[in-house]
This record gives C-alpha cells, sequence and structure tokens, in this order.
C-alpha cells in the first residue's frame, strides 16, 4: 500500500491566522519599554521601516515556496539554493534565536509578573516560569490549538480595551492625538537611533516565516503560503505601528516616566485604569511567560535533539525520556535560559535573538537573487520578485543588523566563527559530507 502524504486542507486564511497567532499581537506592548528610549520615542516609526523590510523578505519566502514547494525553513531555502555548507552556517546562525527565544519569553513574563508582585525578586520569576514550561515539555504537553486560539482572542480583546479606553479620554480631551511616535518633536531626529531599536523590532514579525513550514498541509502551496505571508506581515506590521502609534497619544513624552522595561503598564493606567492594568500584565503573563516560553522551550528542545541525532552536537542531546521527548536537552535548555536571563537581561537577549533572525532573513534574500535571478531560467526571471525584492530586503535588514549593539554585534559574529570552526571540525575540512540542520 503506498504511504499516504500529509492531509492537505490548509487553505490562505488558515495560513494567514498562523502566521498572525505565531507573531502575538500584543508583542508591541511587551517591548515598548525596551524600545522607547533608544528609539527617542519613534517606536512606530522602526515597526513600518521593520514591516518594509520584512515584507520584502516574504515576498523573497514566498518565491522559495514557489520553487520549493515543501515544508521549507531557512536552512532548507539556502543549501537547497547554493550549497550544504552555506546552508549550514545560515542555520547556524538561525539557531542562536532558538537558543535565546525561552530566555526572552521568561524574561518579558517576570517583568510584567514582577508589577503585580514587587516583592518577589525577577530571579525567582525567572525559575518559576523555567521549571514549569520545562516540566510541561518533559511530559510532552504542548499548547493546543484551541488553546492558540483562545490566547489569540485574549490578545486581540485586550488591544480592543486599551484603543477603546484611549479613544475615550480622547474624545474628553484628556489625551490629544499626535505623530510623536513617528516623528518626535521633542528630540533631536536621529535615525540611527531609531535603527538601533528596530532591531529589537525585527522579534515582533519573527514567525511569518513558520508559514513555509506548513508547505504540505496547503491545498496550493505554491500560492496560498506566498499569499498568507505577505498578508500576514502587512496585518501585524500595520497592528503593531498603530498599538505604538496609540501609545504614543497617551503618553506623548516618555521622558516624563523613569527607564522600566515594563513601561507599557504605566501606559495602560493611564488609559484604563487599575483594571486595564491588571489585565494587560496578566496577558502579557500568560502569553510569554507561559504559552510562548513553552513553544520555544518545545521548539528548541527540538531543534537539539535533531543536531544530537545527526552527530552536530554530542549524541547524549539526541535522546528521548519515557515521554518521548529530548528530556537531557530540556534540562539544559532549562539551566541555559536561567543563566541567560540573569547574567544578560532582556535588552541584550532580545538583540542577541534578532541578530541570528536577520542573519536568516538576509540568507534568504541573497539565496533568491542567486538561484533564481542569477541562475535561473531566462523565462522564469522576475525581476521585482527575484531580484528588486529580495534585495531590498537585504539591504533594510543590513542597515538594521549594523546598527545593532556592539557587544551583541561581537558577540554574534563570535557564533559565527564558531559555526565556521565547528563545520569544518565536523567535515575534516570539507572531506565529509556536510551535516543536515533540522530547523
Amino acid at each position: 500500500m503506498a504511504e499516504q502524504g500529509m492531509k492537505k486542507t490548509l487553505k490562505t486564511s488558515d495560513l494567514t491566522v498562523f502566521g498572525m497567532m505565531f507573531m502575538i499581537p500584543i508583542a508591541p506592548m511587551a517591548w515598548y519599554g525596551t524600545l522607547v528610549g533608544p528609539a527617542l520615542g519613534m517606536v512606530s516609526l522602526g515597526y513600518v521601516i521593520a514591516l518594509v523590510a520584512m515584507l520584502f523578505t516574504g515576498i523573497a519566502y514566498g518565491e522559495m515556496a514557489k520553487k520549493f514547494p515543501f515544508g521549507g525553513s531557512v536552512y532548507r531555502y539556502v543549501q537547497q539554493s547554493t550549497t550544504p555548507w552555506l546552508g549550514f552556517l545560515a542555520g547556524w546562525g538561525m539557531m542562536i534565536s532558538y537558543f535565546f527565544l525561552p530566555a526572552v519569553c521568561y524574561c518579558v513574563g517576570a517583568m510584567f509578573a514582577s508589577w503585580i508582585f514587587p516583592s518577589v525578586p525577577l530571579v525567582a520569576w525567572y525559575v518559576i516560569f523555567t521549571v514549569i514550561t520545562s516540566i510541561l515539555a518533559w511530559l510532552g504537553i504542548e499548547a493546543s490549538t484551541r488553546a492558540s486560539w483562545i490566547m489569540f482572542f485574549i490578545e486581540i480583546a485586550l488591544i480592543a480595551w486599551f484603543f477603546i479606553a484611549t479613544f475615550i479620554k480622547v474624545a474628553q480631551g484628556e489625551f490629544t492625538i499626535n505623530t510623536n511616535a513617528f516623528i518626535n518633536p521633542n528630540a533631536e531626529f536621529s535615525m540611527s537611533a531609531v535603527l538601533s531599536a528596530t532591531v529589537v523590532v525585527v522579534l515582533s514579525y519573527v514567525g511569518f516565516d513558520a508559514i513555509s513550514t506548513l508547505a504540505e498541509e496547503t491545498v496550493e502551496p505554491t500560492v496560498m503560503i506566498p499569499r498568507a505571508t505577505i498578508i500576514s506581515i502587512i496585518s501585524m506590521g500595520l497592528l503593531f505601528a498603530v498599538i505604538t502609534w496609540i501609545a504614543g497619544w497617551v503618553l506623548p513624552d516618555y521622558t516624563v516616566l523613569p527607564e522600566d522595561e515594563a513601561m507599557f503598564v504605566e501606559i495602560f493606567g493611564m488609559a484604563g485604569g487599575k483594571a486595564l492594568q491588571m489585565a494587560g500584565s496578566l496577558c502579557l503573563i500568560m502569553a510569554f511567560g507561559l504559552a510562548c516560553g513553552l513553544e520555544c522551550m518545545t521548539a528548541c528542545t527540538r531543534v537539539l535533539y535533531a543536531m544530537g541525532q545527526d552527530g552536530v552536537i554530542p549524541k547524549v542531546m539526541g535522546t528521548l525520556n519515557s515521554h518521548q521527548v529530548p528530556g537531557i536537552a530540556i534540562i539544559v535548555m532549562a539551566i541555559v535560559s536561567i543563566i541567560q536571563c540573569v547574567v544578560l537581561g532582556l535588552g541584550i537577549i532580545a538583540v542577541i535573538t534578532s541578530f541570528g533572525s536577520l542573519i536568516g532573513f538576509m540568507a534568504v534574500d541573497l539565496s533568491v537573487v542567486w538561484k533564481l535571478f542569477i541562475k535561473g531560467e531566462p523565462g522564469e526571471k522576475k525581476f521585482f520578485g527575484h531580484l528588486i525584492a529580495p534585495l531590498l530586503g537585504f539591504i533594510i535588514c543590513f542597515a538594521i543588523f549594523i546598527n545593532s549593539d556592539p557587544f551583541c554585534m561581537k558577540f554574534g559574529c563570535g557564533w559565527m566563527v564558531v559555526g565556521v570552526i565547528w563545520l569544518l571540525v565536523i567535515t575534516r575540512f570539507f572531506t565529509r559530507p556536510t551535516p543536515t540542520l533540522e530547523l
């Protein structure tokens, strides 16, 4: 009997909502306090710049989905378009995102939990969220589709509440509509400052590329995946920009408040009082500290498991526990995540994580140019889709990339150097096949 593949049931609407859920609609509320100072208040401008970069890069992903209509990833796209060792290095660059994403979630959850329970130290929350999500991952419990949908609608309800509360106060004359979040009249404009904040903004868009992994379950992947990718990027990019724009109505001069990564709690309070503050904090805790934390821990440990199985890292990481999940990898990542939270903090972890994502995005952009335009068949080349869009995506991502925090840039470059050295070791200077990274 012939082996059956995955059932093809997903359509454009399913894929679009999947991408939107993965990007977390309330993400700007979590990052606002980290972004507003470096961006000199112009957070919405940072989101628009990132939107443009992700839009062009999303077009590149869509073109790759047409060329390789199966479950895709940065590694697979680059490997199929160039050489196995370049694919390995692109995947290695992306891995830094996987290894730091759980810590990002725990840091965000902790900073809002500490607002509700100020007497509990941050490190205690790091441990609490790490232990809870690690135990769930150890037992093989994953967030169900139904739970993800419920969380998605809770987040949309919170955004609606915030918008309505702000509009009411605008109508009452307490707030005024302004464009400070785009061009701040209270600060000297600095594109370098905005781009340095946009490095972190990129994290809000991480997730649209996950749509390409559902190709084998999509009715018409060559049509629906590119379409859903663009729709989800535009929809969420505009939502992110509007959320931070309206936050600028509530707090037109961010300098009146002390620097605080959980600054949006104060914005909630100014717009909707204690009730909105509490609801917003609880929602952010559930979304990041628990739901997203579990998803990231599960995804990260599966990467470690696959790498252990392939011999890229010690094979002990490729073993399963009695619940058929990578138990050793879970323990290792739990310990590493707590250390990352305590030693580095949210700001640095976020930039390091964005470093890996930008490496992956730029790699796909250049792969499209090489494979589909330079090496493509004359009759199949698209001047915009295969050259202009990916080049623009690369240029904007590179501009964001080079404005990263100097420490994080050094850390990320060091990570890539380690990747090159490790590749030389495991291939015995390319005398053995390049290993596969299942990302």
